[in-house]
């Protein structure tokens, strides 16, 4: 697939299906819009697995 240049939304970071495939598809050049964080630890701990 090509990720280049295109916008992602995965719902359900946190399920691990859900921070997965936005990790593959940030790995693959997507800009990745993650809903489904519950709190501020979430997000610093989604950044911090990339």
């Amino acid at each position: 697939m090509r990720f280049k240049d295109k916008v992602d939304v995965v719902t359900g970071r946190n399920s691990r299906i859900g921070k997965a495939i936005a990790k593959d598809f940030i790995l693959k050049g997507a800009k990745v819009a993650v809903l489904g964080l519950s709190n501020q630890n979430d997000l610093e701990e989604f950044h911090a697995s990339k």
